[in-house]
């Protein structure tokens, strides 16, 4: 094992030169990239693009021998160190209109920049080593005044404006010589450089470049930063990791095991083949795979948070241990055995077979053409399509509990499919599931009968029926005669397939838990399934993927079951619903379904919810399972991270619209501004897809966009 400095605040100053605005329209996500193999810096590279401080152009290149202009340079030192103050300086060569305009403004502020003596910028001319040590140096606050230069044999040649920054420098051990024992002051830095420039000024992080076991035979140990397994044969046992692991791409086709290891950061997986990545009695936060072919094996109560495979490969769950999501990024074939909460494809076409036990898996509408297969044997909660051209195959003896089709898709099979909600043309079901929801005017295929839709539940099995058109079930089913809803003391009865309730003068601070359906007969409401579809307020649907859950024995709905992650377990304000839903109408839609009754007539309920205007002085909070929302100003609000493993795509698949909610009630009643949130997120992380980053990542982060201010803060 050996240990290499790599990190610290300092080098954020340097992380912009490779990452904010090196002319790359897209930067290609933090993966193995093909022209740094061999490379003298590859090491450092990959490290770096593993913390995704830098990113590769879209073409999978690094290009490590590019240079970086002064005026890139000091776009990202001002996003580095804060620098928002700006001084006007003219200067020759820089109008008003250019984009860099700003930056240098900012720069002269903070005093690191005053140009050339003949009043002139150079922002597009490439940034120097001598130029790069002495921002450096006013960044760090470098002690200047013992100037040694004997070290470098061309001392002679750096100027004298810089010789005190290079020396300060170079006794830190930021910028070093070459081979040659030259410093070349003169010489434009490469990518390459920038990172092993940025690496000098970083914390140690732990290197295993040897084959063999590490970590005690007994008891455990702590390593505080990073670790890198860099060479295959390492096998980890009884350690914490406080930061990131790196399985790096020079393990090759190679084995990495890892027992009793607990990695409290960001594992990532450059390396390995198809029997490589052991994981036992380990606890892992979010694991990416880049490596094609890569085999993860989980055993004896391993516990994985979530996995996100950007490249094909195989993961296996044995019993006992758990992958509590996955998210597929990639066209490449995906296979995953075991015991899995949530599955969401994204971004590519996926291709996903899966063995054993899912609790959902969602298809995102950008990954059109995905194709999910369920082996014989296995058994899915739920699947919601929101892609094109989708395809399931559900396999003898597999079984899947509820299908949401909101795209055209193909599912076949000879396996079971037990409910059925259509909501777009171009589904066509193989199977004859036992109760089909299909929206008004929507034409599909279930079975072998074709039908258009009238909002209705309709009875699909295979036992003869009348077939043709929707209508509802067969006279073998009860029909429930009456529902009514109770909340806060006001009961109504539902009449065409509706019921609204006016709350218009509830103080803010009431609280609303839950609501009461009671039916006729009064034991058909007891265990039945109520699957809410949308929830509706201001123009937008709140709700990210349809909710399903049962009601209890007494007929109570908790506000959970209704709201989803608007609400948390026990009960929320009206004061908030008002802040973040506005204060006119929620509409709530959803179904009520039980074997062996039909609720409604098989159609569709709508809850219409009038809040009306503020009364009192509440706002109250959000609060969930995963986060809690709070205002702490005027325009500025407060989200405490409950659970930091979760990704926001995992919270979408369970009907939870992290940044819809935060934007809604930070915004209040009139603010639509999800998209800038996500925007101002992504910059803040330098991060490229929204859905695939960890509430953990927020924690610490203050975040503005559109006038408004989040702070993101732990539990």
């Amino acid at each position: 094992m050996s240990k290499r400095k790599v990190f610290s605040i300092v080098a954020t100053l340097m992380f912009a030169l490779i990452v904010a605005v090196v002319a790359v329209p897209q930067a290609q996500a933090a993966g193995p990239l093909s022209d740094i193999d061999g490379y003298w810096a590859e090491l450092q590279i990959e490290y770096m693009l593993s913390k995704d401080k830098v990113s590769g152009y879209p073409d999978g290149t690094f290009k490590p021998a590019n240079t970086i202009t002064r005026a890139e340079f000091m776009k990202i030192v001002n996003n580095a160190a804060g620098f928002t103050a700006t001084e006007s300086k003219t200067f020759t060569d820089v109008s008003a209109a250019d984009w860099f305009a700003p930056e240098i403004a900012k720069a002269v502020a903070a005093g690191y920049i005053t140009g050339y003596p003949d009043g002139s910028m150079k922002p597009n001319a490439n940034i120097s080593r001598q130029e790069a040590a002495l921002i450096i140096t006013k960044a760090a606050k470098l002690d200047l005044n013992a100037i040694d230069l004997s070290k470098f044999k061309d001392a002679a040649d750096i100027p004298n404006w810089a010789q005190a920054a290079v020396a300060a420098c170079s006794k830190a051990g930021y910028i070093n010589g070459y081979p040659d024992g030259t410093f070349q002051g003169a010489n434009s830095i490469t990518r390459a450089e920038a990172i092993v420039i940025t690496l000098n000024t970083m914390p140690e992080a732990t290197i295993y470049n040897t084959v063999g076991t590490f970590g005690p035979e007994k008891d455990s140990t702590t390593i505080s930063g990073d670790v890198i397994i860099s060479v295959a044969g390492v096998k980890l046992r009884n350690t914490t990791i406080e930061g990131n692991l790196l399985i790096a791409r020079n393990v090759g086709e190679g084995e990495v095991g890892l027992t009793n290891v607990i990695v409290k950061g960001t594992t990532q997986i450059n390396g390995g083949g198809a029997n490589s990545i052991d994981v036992g009695n380990s606890q892992l936060g979010t694991v990416m795979n880049y490596k094609p072919g890569v085999r993860i094996y989980c055993a004896n109560k391993s516990t994985i948070v979530s996995v996100i495979l950007a490249d094909g490969s195989e993961v296996i769950v044995e019993k006992g241990s758990t992958v509590q999501g996955v998210t597929v990024t990639t066209d490449g074939q995906v296979t995953l055995n075991g015991e899995f909460g949530n599955i969401n494809c994204e971004g590519s076409p996926a291709n996903v077979t899966v063995t054993g036990s899912v609790g959902n898996i969602t298809i995102e509408n950008d990954a059109a053409g995905s194709n999910i297969n369920v082996n014989s044997g296995s058994t899915v909660s739920s699947i919601t399509n929101n892609a094109a051209n989708a395809t399931v195959k559900v396999e003898s003896g597999g079984k899947v509990t509820t299908l949401t089709a909101n795209a055209g898709i193909n599912v076949t099979g000879s396996g079971t499919i037990s409910n059925a909600t259509i909501n777009s043309d171009g589904v066509t079901i193989e199977q004859n599931p036992q109760k089909t929801t299909i929206a008004d005017g929507i034409e599909t295929k279930v079975g072998d009968k074709s039908y258009t839709g009238k909002g209705e539940t309709i009875d699909t099995s295979d036992k003869p029926s009348s077939g043709g058109s929707s209508g509802p079930s067969g006279p073998s089913a009860t029909t429930v005669t009456a529902i009514k809803v109770d909340i806060l003391g006001t009961n109504k009865n539902v009449a065409s397939n509706a019921v609204a309730f006016d709350l218009t003068g509830k103080d803010d601070l009431t609280a609303v838990s839950e609501l009461t359906i009671t039916t006729e007969p009064t034991d058909a409401i007891a265990g039945a399934t109520i699957s809410i579809s949308q929830i509706n307020a201001r123009g937008n649907n709140f709700l990210s993927a349809p909710i399903t859950s049962t009601i209890a024995s007494n007929g109570k709905v908790t506000v959970t079951q209704l709201l989803g992650g608007i609400a948390k377990d026990g009960d929320v304000s009206i004061g908030s619903l008002r802040t973040v839903l506005g204060t006119g109408n929620i509409v709530v839609t959803g179904t009520l379904s039980k074997s062996g009754y039909v609720f409604n007539s098989g159609a569709a309920l709508t809850i219409t919810i009038t809040l009306g205007p503020a009364t009192g002085a509440g706002t109250g909070v959000i609060s969930n399972a995963y986060f809690t929302v709070e205002k702490t100003a005027v325009k500025t609000a407060k989200v405490t991270i409950k659970n930091s493993a979760v990704t926001v795509g995992q919270l979408k698949g369970s009907g939870i619209d992290f940044a819809t909610i935060v934007a809604s009630f930070v915004g209040g009643a009139s603010y639509n501004g999800t998209d800038d949130l996500k925007a101002s997120i992504l910059a803040k992380l330098n991060a490229n897809v929204f859905d695939s980053l960890t509430l953990g990542q927020l924690i610490g982060k203050t975040v503005t966009f559109s006038g408004y201010t989040v702070n993101f803060v732990a539990e």
